[in-house]
């Protein structure tokens, strides 16, 4: 009897984690798609070049490389739940200061800071998934949590499209307080990870160097086409997200059939990539891979 308290316990903190995990990936993609929603709203008001457009797209990307390279080493000595709250209320804080935006040189500064935030976020996201998960069903779990990113993305494209360009700063506004109301939320409901603790006070002995677990014998191979596969595919997602709203609109297509058009591209994603992850927990799995891959 109380082995299957424990079991029906740690079912009942592992889907509590999911949840929160899910709600997490939902508002990281509504402040990853704000800014090509806003884009055209932006335009109007600010009269920015291409040039200046590709800067302003670029800093998030560059907040999230910086943020993810942080947020994973914090995460190790910290915990995981820590650093997650952490990243939420910095992307929170700074996409409201987005909404106060005067310049192209300030959206571009916010931005910037908020993909640190958004970095430091998601890899602990998937690493909480991946704790809390039984092996038999870890890889569904995963895609689960990571549909939230491309509904968040769906959720943007709608409340630009009822708003209207003019309000391009509401959205940000959106971004803003939707992490924050969450991150108070998870900080008073979520599970700490006990395999992450263990690592925070122990850390040398729970977990490799990280040169080494990336490239020791047998796995260099591997990093490298992991890397070069989320380099195409991460390339490929960026330019659409950023610059299909703006592209759509050159070509004819009003704001409200650009911001649908974004939304369906989301829908998409959330639906193939919950189909991929129930693929991936069977003997089908590198077939999937290679099927999505060639799809896109």
């Amino acid at each position: 009897m109380y082995a299957l308290d424990d079991v029906n316990g740690k079912a009942g903190t592992a889907r509590v984690t999911l949840l929160f995990c899910f709600l997490a990936a939902l508002c990281e993609g509504v402040d990853v798609q704000a800014a090509g929603v806003a884009a055209a709203g932006l335009a109007r008001e600010f009269s920015p070049t291409p040039g200046q457009l590709g800067a302003f797209f670029s800093a998030s990307n560059l907040g999230l490389l910086l943020g993810a390279i942080v947020g994973g080493r914090l995460a190790d000595r910290l915990g995981r739940k820590a650093v997650v709250l952490a990243s939420m209320v910095s992307f929170g804080v700074f996409s409201l200061l987005t909404s106060l935006a005067w310049s192209l040189e300030s959206l571009s500064w916010a931005r910037a800071l908020t993909g640190i935030g958004l970095g430091g976020a998601m890899p602990n996201l998937i690493a909480l998934v991946v704790e809390a998960s039984a092996a038999t069903n870890r890889n569904r779990s995963i895609a689960t949590t990571y549909i939230g990113f491309p509904i968040g993305g769906t959720l943007a494209s709608l409340v630009m499209f009822v708003m209207g360009a003019e309000h391009w700063r509401r959205i940000f506004m959106f971004g803003g307080i939707a992490p924050l109301l969450i991150a108070l939320l998870m900080a008073r409901f979520m599970p700490r990870s006990a395999a992450t603790d263990l690592a925070a006070r122990d850390p040398v002995s729970c977990r490799p160097g990280a040169f080494r677990g990336l490239f020791g014998p047998g796995l260099w191979s591997r990093t490298i086409l992991v890397w070069a596969g989320f380099l195409l595919i991460v390339l490929t997602l960026h330019l659409l997200i950023n610059w299909l709203p703006l592209l759509l609109q050159a070509r004819g297509l009003g704001l409200g059939h650009a911001a649908l058009s974004q939304a369906a591209f989301n829908v998409g994603g959330a639906a193939v990539a919950w189909v991929v992850g129930h693929f991936l927990d069977t003997r089908w799995r590198r077939l999937t891979i290679v099927v999505s891959v060639v799809g896109l």
